[in-house]
């Protein structure tokens, strides 16, 4: 790894400027210097990371969060827009084109489970119609990885490159996610008792089912995949929250059935008939609970591929690790 020295530099009147990086274990808060009208810090950062980040400009008493004007690249997610910057030997992005076209359409389910009816969205390449058997991918945070992963580029261009087979892809999404993905008996029942048999009455599905999320919906998703061992033949986990001991951060009604679901998964993880794709950047705060579990899934699961890179917690840095992780997944 080498080291590299970025300037980040913003133009402007104001009595205070920094970089904000939304990472715990890089710097999140770098005060930037200020020369004639000009403030400037720099960044030493591993040529191979990734980092998102924004400007915070002080005036007086206010402050405004922006975009860095002078870097072009950015990042969506579901609270806005970063900047992106990445280090000379950050590997490439999976390309996005040329890409499968397909077809999305939304999906309603009756749930018993949750007492209502739950809309989701199904991705289907364009030329399949009918009820042709394909593997089925299962995502958790569907549509922000849709909006904010470039899932339907990413995976698309994959399966025209022949790294992944032609797949259907269920697009999941909450109503109360803090609720829904942490451990909840629930929500594992929905997806497995309401959600797939519909899905299995409408189109054609082979037995590859994999199950995946980001984050919480990584933990919902081994929840799901541990509570029926027998409802799926892949898992990817991007940046669990696996949580080990309290999360000070969240009610205890939340962080009580994580660690407790944590600890038994960890005796027991159930995934001896499981491939499974997982990964986690250096710089997120749960980069040591995603280790301690990547040992444990290395020394059980069927087949394991386990990835790090200089990132953070954010939609770019999943959808970089995706193909790799959904290839293990299915690898099975």
């Amino acid at each position: 790894m080498v080291i590299e020295v970025r300037r980040l530099a913003w133009r402007g009147r104001a009595d205070g400027v920094a970089v904000k990086t939304f990472m715990p274990r890089f710097p999140s808060h770098l005060a930037m210097i200020a020369d004639d009208g000009t403030w400037h810090v720099d960044l030493h950062l591993p040529d191979d990371a990734r980092i998102e980040y924004r400007f915070e400009i002080r005036r007086g008493n206010r402050y405004e969060s922006t975009l860095d004007p002078s870097n072009p690249e950015t990042a969506t997610n579901p609270f806005g827009e970063n900047s992106v910057l990445r280090g000379s030997a950050y590997p490439p992005s999976p390309p996005r084109s040329p890409s499968i076209a397909w077809r999305r359409t939304e999906f309603r389910v009756h749930s018993a489970a949750f007492g209502g009816r739950r809309h989701h969205h199904l991705l289907a390449p364009a030329g399949i119609v009918g009820r042709e058997p394909l593997p089925l991918l299962l995502m958790h945070d569907g549509s922000d990885y849709f909006h904010h992963g470039d899932l339907e580029a990413v995976i698309g261009g994959a399966v025209r490159s022949g790294r992944l087979p032609f797949m259907r892809i269920a697009l999941l999404d909450p109503r109360r996610r803090n609720i829904e993905y942490a451990a909840d008996e629930a929500h594992a029942a929905h997806v497995v008792d309401e959600a797939i048999p519909h899905l299995a009455a409408r189109i054609g599905i082979s037995p590859q089912r994999v199950l995946g999320g980001a984050s919480l919906g990584a933990l919902a998703a081994w929840h799901t995949a541990w509570s029926h061992p027998a409802a799926f033949t892949g898992l990817v986990l991007q940046s669990g929250t696996f949580a080990f001991s309290p999360l000070r951060e969240l009610p205890p009604s939340m962080a009580r059935p994580m660690r407790s679901f944590v600890e038994r998964a960890v005796a027991e993880p159930r995934v001896s008939h499981l491939g499974v794709g997982q990964s986690c950047g250096r710089f997120e705060s749960l980069i040591d609970w995603n280790r301690r579990v990547a040992e444990v899934l290395a020394r059980s699961a069927a087949s394991h591929h386990y990835e790090e890179r200089w990132t953070g917690h954010d939609w770019g840095a999943w959808s970089d690790t995706l193909v790799d992780a959904i290839s293990t997944a299915f690898s099975r």
